[in-house]
C-alpha cells in the first residue's frame, strides 16, 4: 500500500507561517502530528518507504526534503517544476514510481486531523466487500470542504468540490483499491473537466464520480474528533 502526500500547492510556504507542514503543532511538526495520527501509519500498514511526498522544486522544498529524509528514512520524494492545474494533476507525478499496480493507494491532503472509531485495516475493508474506493467523512455545512451524497445503503453516490450538496464533508483523504481504479477516476475528471473543475483546478473529490459512474462501490467511512487546519493557519494571518 502506498500513501501519496501532495505538498506542491501555493500554500506550501507563506511568509506568515513559513513552510506549512513544518510549522509547530502540539509540540511536534504539523506533518508528523497528522501522519502519526493516521491509523494506517501507527498500525504499520504504511511504512516510511510507502510514503510518497510530492513537492514543487523550490528553495523551501529543499528544507522539507532534508526533514523528510531524516524523519521518514526510505520515503520517496517526487519534485515537479511548477504548480499544476490542481491536486489531482499533482498526484499523477507520484503514480509514476508505483511498482505494484494492485496495491491500494491512499491520497492524503494532510489538512484535516481526525480519528476513526473501530478501525480494522485498509486491506480488510477492501476484502470484506466489493468496493473500489473509501472516503473518510464527517458532518459539516461549511463551503470550504468537499461533499458526498450517501444513499440509504451507505454508499457514496455523488461527490462535489466546495459545494454543500449534503452534510457529509470529505476529510481530505481518499483511498483507492489499486492504480487502475485511481487512473480511471483521473481520466473521468480530465474528460469532464468543465463539469468538475473548481476555480479552474482539478481536485481529488470530484474524480470519484468516475468510479461511481462505472457502478463501482465507493464506501464512506465516518470519522470523529475532526479538526480542520484552515482555522489554525488563519491565526497566523
Amino acid at each position: 500500500m502506498k500513501c501519496i502526500i501532495p505538498l506542491a500547492g501555493p500554500d506550501f510556504y507563506r511568509k506568515e507561517y513559513g513552510i506549512k507542514p513544518l510549522t509547530k503543532y502540539n509540540e511536534d511538526t504539523l506533518i508528523n502530528f497528522i501522519l502519526n495520527s493516521r491509523p494506517w501509519i501507527y498500525n504499520k500498514e504504511i511504512l516510511n518507504e510507502d510514503l510518497i511526498f510530492i513537492l514543487r522544486d523550490t528553495n523551501e522544498s529543499i528544507i522539507f526534503e532534508d526533514y523528510a529524509n531524516k524523519s521518514y528514512p526510505g520515503s520517496k520524494i517526487v519534485k515537479i517544476p511548477e504548480i499544476t492545474q490542481g491536486a489531482l494533476m499533482t498526484v499523477l507525478s507520484g503514480l509514476s514510481i508505483i511498482k505494484d499496480f494492485e496495491e491500494p493507494i491512499i491520497i492524503d491532503l494532510v489538512d484535516i486531523i481526525y480519528e476513526i472509531k473501530n478501525y480494522k485495516s485498509i486491506e480488510s475493508m477492501f476484502l470484506e466487500s466489493n468496493i473500489n474506493a473509501i472516503i473518510p467523512y464527517f458532518k459539516s455545512n461549511e463551503d470550504k470542504f468537499s461533499y458526498l451524497i450517501i444513499d440509504d445503503s451507505n454508499k457514496v453516490i455523488k461527490t462535489k468540490e466546495k459545494d454543500v450538496i449534503s452534510d457529509n464533508a470529505s476529510a481530505g483523504t481518499y483511498i483507492f483499491r489499486n492504480l487502475s481504479t485511481l487512473l480511471s477516476a483521473i481520466d473521468f475528471s480530465i474528460k469532464n473537466k468543465e463539469e468538475v473543475m473548481y476555480n479552474n483546478l482539478l481536485f481529488i473529490c470530484p474524480s470519484v464520480n468516475g468510479i461511481i459512474d462505472q457502478n463501482s462501490i465507493v464506501e464512506p467511512l465516518k470519522v470523529k474528533l475532526v479538526k480542520s487546519l484552515s482555522s489554525f493557519f488563519h491565526e497566523w494571518i
